[in-house]
């Protein structure tokens, strides 16, 4: 109903020092032991009282008039109930603080900062208090309709009602309920919340004895559906990929007190480099981090705190799981939360992972669950697959895009996200920056079984980091940061954000060279063949680019060709010269068996638009003037004519690429039709056009076209007749 904020000047000391002015909240560097204090007064009302701890580091016992209230965790809320303990004047409030040397609290992944590093607060209620609301609620598969339910969590007999109001303050459902009970209500055509439409709604909700107000609270909740199908997670009926990057709560050396408008700025700035979603590391950040991200659209994860923890500490494992609990409590409503992260980088055990699961079930069934992860793949699967988390992570830094795709072929139960990537190895590396981003880019288009549904990148903004050193640390300043501590861009942070651009967006199709032979000699009538249905899954292609990736042994370089598009025409062509062509989207693969392209007309020539080979063919491979192919005319009056495509006559490769050279592949009785390229790394293609005469006094049936040596692989693109 009423809060009063003891934020300001309070009393500090240093183990049993002199006492000193401390503004609160505040973060700064461990001292080991400190305590604060504060005397103040208060307004003794009818009802109760409730005193609050947004969050300290990392351990705090709290004692108020001489009463010890208990003792606290780091970075979670707590919340007393002082009524009997309150006085109107005079009131001593003390907060002794250990910020070293504990089980849980203190990590060696980061610097460390202690304090009391968010609010405290009085909260005033009646005699009866709303201690919590959780909110939860389904879509309709249509997503015409959600249903709603609000459990309230109540101290004392009341009556609970709640409003859900839109952006403009109307009040579009309502419901009530006892204690012990859920409210629920139907909304119809719910606005969805998504990282593109962030829309809010605001959740009231009141408590009441006798038709008098209690407690009440307001907070804003959206609807978003976020599930996992097949090895992608989807928001919304949509395949959503998370494309993001890992925080740490601080800001050059302010540690973790830092104002709204810092906060503000930093999730900004993160959505615009194009992110999707924020791993907030490696603990609770500030509750204002998470509601930023619900108003702007960011998914986020949180975590409880752990860094190469000893898991088989009880003390450790124990503070962790409640840290973990009372995260989850405290945000469980956020409509930007998308899961939780139980650990990161811990040796763990398969009973921690199990606990924290239960845990994170127990107060939060809605949302999925897994942990930040680094162990080998080999101890990774049975253990993420037994304990019953969600989806895969791993942390797979490298120089080698393949560490990626290994990960990718051998963790295929679940989704699999990348909760960290880059490092050390990507600092002041542009270019290895952008493979490894052009690697995860094929990884989230690549095929279902081995895609991937997500990345972080380590890390948004550099921290300070001691006793580590080079290549990660220099001066004490871990330098793997897009931004520096003060948020100004460095060398990755151009390379990332337009490596990245179009991730999640329809990428504008990109102009690859082609030149097509505008100098062809054509006069007369034209038509082009129809030309056979493309098969979906054809052997021979497989077979063609089985042999095209064959590492060339000639050379130091013996890597295999590479041919993410091969030797198919960026764009449609339908005239060479004067000739008016219709061409496949992808060219047949002729083997021994023939393939016949029906004519059924009279013609006087017929023009065959391919006249490659791939790979073999002149100049590259078999011996000049080797029968490669054979094209055979067949009239209805059931005569034939063959004609034999030679190596390096009629025939040549397909590619203009040998070794680390370009090569000018010319058949002096096929000239050439076009040329095109993707990659000018590895391909660049060439087509050939050749000319067949024909008896015009005849009706031709048809043409086949078979290969006449095993070892070629002839491209036909189409044929065209000349009336």
């Amino acid at each position: 109903m009423e809060r009063i904020y003891l934020d300001g000047i309070w009393q500090r000391r240093i183990g049993e020092g002199p006492w000193a002015k401390q503004t609160v909240p505040y973060s700064c560097l461990c001292v080991g032991q400190s305590e604060c204090m504060l005397q103040f007064d208060a307004e003794k009302k009818n009802g109760r009282v409730f005193l609050v701890f947004e969050g300290i580091t990392y351990g705090a016992e709290v004692v108020l008039n001489g009463v010890c209230l208990g003792k606290m965790l780091p970075y979670s809320v707590y919340r007393y109930d002082v009524t009997e303990q309150l006085r109107e004047t005079g009131n001593v409030l003390c907060v002794l603080l250990q910020d070293m040397n504990l089980p849980f609290g203190p990590s060696a992944g980061w610097e460390n900062f202690g304090g009391i590093i968010r609010s405290v607060y009085l909260d005033y209620t009646g005699s009866a208090a709303l201690e919590d609301v959780i909110w939860h609620s389904e879509l309709k598969g249509d997503y015409s309709e959600a249903l709603c339910f609000a459990e309230p969590v109540i101290s004392g007999e009341a009556e609970y009602r709640v409003r859900l109001l839109d952006d403009a303050g109307v009040c579009v459902a309502e419901a009530s309920c006892r204690k012990g009970e859920t409210a629920k209500f139907t909304l119809r055509e719910p606005k969805l919340w998504s990282t593109d439409t962030p829309c809010l709604y605001t959740l009231e909700s009141e408590i009441l004895q006798d038709g008098v107000l209690q407690d009440s609270r307001r907070e804003k909740v959206g609807f978003k559906d976020f599930c996992i199908r097949g090895r992608r997670f989807w928001l919304n009926g949509k395949p959503c990929y998370l494309h993001g990057v890992t925080r740490h709560d601080t800001w050059g050396d302010e540690g973790h007190a830092l104002s709204e408008e810092k906060l503000r700025r930093d999730m900004q700035m993160i959505k615009g480099v194009g992110c999707n979603f924020v791993r907030l590391v490696h603990y609770p950040h500030n509750r204002k981090v998470v509601e930023i991200a619900d108003e702007i659209g960011l998914l986020v994860s949180e975590e409880p705190g752990l860094w190469w923890s000893d898991m088989h500490n009880p003390d450790t494992c124990s503070g962790a799981l409640e840290v973990l609990r009372r995260t989850i409590c405290r945000d469980r409503n956020r409509v930007s939360v998308a899961f939780w992260l139980s650990f990161n980088e811990c040796q763990f055990t398969l009973e921690f992972l199990k606990d924290s699961v239960r845990v994170a079930r127990e107060a939060d069934p809605y949302h999925l669950v897994s942990g930040a992860n680094c162990m080998s793949l080999e101890m990774t699967k049975p253990n993420y697959l037994e304990c019953g988390f969600d989806f895969y992570t791993m942390h797979p830094y490298t120089r080698d895009p393949q560490r990626f795709r290994d990960c990718a072929e051998y963790l295929t139960e679940m989704p699999l996200v990348f909760t960290e990537w880059g490092g050390c190895d990507c600092d002041n590396n542009p270019r290895l920056f952008a493979e490894l981003i052009d690697c995860i880019k094929a990884l989230k288009n690549g095929p279902e079984e081995t895609c991937l549904a997500g990345a972080m990148f380590w890390t948004w903004a550099e921290i300070r980091e001691c006793n580590r050193g080079l290549p990660a640390c220099r001066d004490g300043i871990l330098n793997e940061g897009l931004v520096d501590r003060f948020r100004t861009p460095t060398v990755n942070y151009k390379v990332f954000t337009e490596g990245f651009r179009y991730l999640n967006a329809e990428e504008p199709e990109k102009e690859y060279d082609i030149w097509v032979n505008d100098e062809a000699c054509a006069s007369g009538e034209y038509f082009c063949l129809e030309m056979p249905e493309e098969i979906p899954e054809d052997p021979s292609w497989a077979r063609m680019v089985k042999r095209a990736k064959q590492p060339m042994d000639k050379f130091a370089h013996a890597r295999r060709r590479m041919m993410d598009r091969g030797p198919v025409p960026p764009k449609k062509v339908d005239r060479i010269g004067g000739i008016p062509v219709k061409l496949c989207g992808k060219p047949f693969v002729l083997g021994e068996a023939p393939l016949a392209v029906p004519v059924e007309k009279q013609v006087s020539e017929l023009i065959v638009i391919g006249n490659v080979s791939m790979p073999k063919g002149w100049p590259i491979d078999g011996q000049y003037g080797d029968p490669a192919a054979v094209y055979t005319v067949e009239y209805t009056d059931g005569t034939k004519e063959e004609h034999i495509m030679r190596n390096g006559q009629e025939i040549t490769t397909a590619t203009r690429l040998y070794g680390s050279s370009r090569i000018d592949p010319l058949a002096c009785c096929s000239p050439r039709a076009m040329e095109f390229g993707y990659d000018r790394n590895w391909e660049l293609y060439v087509v050939n056009l050749h000319k067949i005469p024909v008896d015009r006094e005849k009706t031709v049936k048809c043409i086949t076209f078979r290969a006449a040596d095993p070892t070629y692989d002839i491209l036909l693109y189409g044929v065209t007749g000349k009336e």
